[in-house]
């Protein structure tokens, strides 16, 4: 039976909010201004966070002998992105998602978004590309919710959304009356996520649905969400048929699509290996 959408937003009303030093975490760790020391400081002050970090830092996967004792080599080791999994991980921790095996999926899923997103980035010349690696991690956070209420009607709808090359929001929309982005939106500003994220979620289905509503920087931001999104294997087979290139040449990037996913696609083999280290480290071996 699939769920109403004020059943949702009504156990979104009810969930705890996520640790904010969290969300702060992941703030700091996209401003080049703040020093790595000053990151570690602030992280080391919440136990729980640190206890994740320093527990997936010392994992085998990362294939280090000397074992790390502080915030400051963990966050050195294994790398920026790495800590912003572990640090959104604590998010939705917090918020009691079941961690099913579609949840899983979903999860490597945005991880993949993330992945490409900072790769679309670096070739919009998107000032912030770490910025493109969280908000690809945020952009379907409201698909978790989705599944949570009824993952048997929700990854079927999945799976033939990539076997018919169906839009996923018309889909959503066809079966259960609303959309992930509909609640995705709602959770973040539940979480009190930052504008910038909320416009993401909003828009990353239909980028020129942004177009001189935001500012210039943060469409290119939007733009590269969507183009990663839509390439996700989970959701598609990689065609890029969804799209939409008038949004990619809008913000700034004049390429035949075919060429922009083959050069794309030439770091896609190194991103899933990451994506499983990473979910590995995390929700053990599947």
């Amino acid at each position: 039976m699939s769920p109403k959408l004020e059943q949702i937003l009504e156990k979104m009303d009810q969930m705890p909010e996520p640790p904010q030093a969290a969300v702060e975490a992941v703030n700091m760790l996209e401003n080049p201004e703040i020093p790595v020391a000053k990151i570690a400081e602030f992280i080391s002050m919440d136990e729980c966070l640190t206890s994740k970090l320093l527990k997936i830092s010392n994992l085998a996967h990362y294939g280090y002998s000397r074992q790390v004792a502080t915030v400051k080599d963990a966050l050195i080791r294994i790398g920026t992105n790495a800590v912003k999994c572990s640090l959104y991980s604590s998010m939705v921790e917090m918020a009691g998602f079941k961690h099913n095996l579609f949840f899983i999926e979903l999860w490597k899923s945005a991880l993949f978004t993330a992945f490409v997103a900072k790769d679309v980035g670096e070739r919009l010349k998107y000032e912030n590309v770490d910025l493109c690696f969280t908000a690809g991690l945020l952009c379907d956070v409201g698909q978790l919710m989705m599944n949570e209420f009824s993952t048997e009607v929700y990854a079927s709808l999945v799976m033939e959304v990539k076997r018919s090359k169906f839009d996923i929001v018309h889909a959503e929309n066809q079966v259960f009356g609303f959309t992930h982005v509909q609640v995705g939106y709602k959770l973040a500003d539940l979480w009190k996520l930052p504008n910038l994220y909320k416009n993401v979620i909003r828009y990353h289905h239909d980028p020129m649905a942004a177009f001189g509503k935001i500012l210039p920087d943060e469409f290119k931001l939007v733009v590269a969400i969507h183009v990663a999104n839509n390439l996700s294997p989970l959701f598609s087979d990689q065609s890029g048929h969804e799209i939409n290139m008038t949004a990619v040449q809008r913000a700034g990037l004049n390429l035949d699509k075919a060429v922009l996913i083959k050069s794309l696609a030439k770091k896609f083999d190194s991103h899933y290996r990451e994506i499983t280290r990473i979910q590995e480290a995390m929700f053990g071996k599947l």
